[in-house]
């Protein structure tokens, strides 16, 4: 009976995370949010509901809601990476950067330290901390192995602010080049390097 109980309250469960999805789809953010928390009241406690729950509350500007439930999200599903991408960039959106380095060191295990994401992510924690040595790590493993202009032009800046003009150059020549490839107006990011590249050669 007991076990007949359990499996009756886990489907409804899932019935009102399904009615929350529906309530999305229609814009009305306080109708699925009542339904997402009666989910999780009733035991259908997983990364998904966690992160729907998390997503209407980001709506209604409740900032610390929406780290809690991010955080157990990513408690509830350690191996995903997409939760602790999300977790990580309400962390840097709410400027808590000190919360999102350490967090990063706490799950040194579980990251990919060589994924593009993991890389963007740890450059801009180490570059809001001002801690120079890790974003330039970060920056130069995006430059070298997924040839990231954002990177290329960040490690200008550091070759220029060292007085190395000369490397600050061969950075700038990834962006240049295939800015000069894309149609229509130049990018922020070309715009910059050609600024950036009359400064080495002054």
């Amino acid at each position: 009976m007991k076990e007949k109980n359990s499996a009756e309250i886990a489907a409804q469960g899932m019935e009102s995370y399904r009615r929350g999805n529906e309530y999305v789809a229609q814009n009305k953010a306080d109708e699925a949010r009542q339904c997402y928390y009666e989910a999780l009241d009733k035991g259908y406690v997983n990364f998904k509901s966690l992160l729907a729950a998390a997503m209407v509350e980001k709506t209604r500007g409740n900032k610390e809601e929406v780290l809690h439930l991010l955080r157990r999200a990513c408690e509830t599903n350690p191996e995903a990476n997409v939760t602790r991408k999300l977790y990580l960039e309400e962390l840097f959106e709410q400027k808590k950067y000190e919360e999102g380095w350490n967090y990063l060191l706490e799950q040194d295990e579980i990251f990919d330290k060589e994924s593009r994401v993991y890389l963007e992510i740890k450059s801009r924690f180490a570059s809001a901390l001002q801690m120079k040595e890790p974003a330039k790590e970060a920056f130069l493993k995006l430059y070298e192995k997924y040839e990231s202009r954002e990177a290329a032009l960040s490690l200008a800046v550091f070759a220029l602010a060292e007085k190395q003009p000369e490397t600050a150059k061969k950075y700038l020549e990834l962006i240049l080049k295939e800015g000069q490839k894309e149609k229509g107006a130049k990018t922020v990011l070309y715009a910059a390097a050609e600024e950036l590249q009359k400064v080495c050669v002054q």
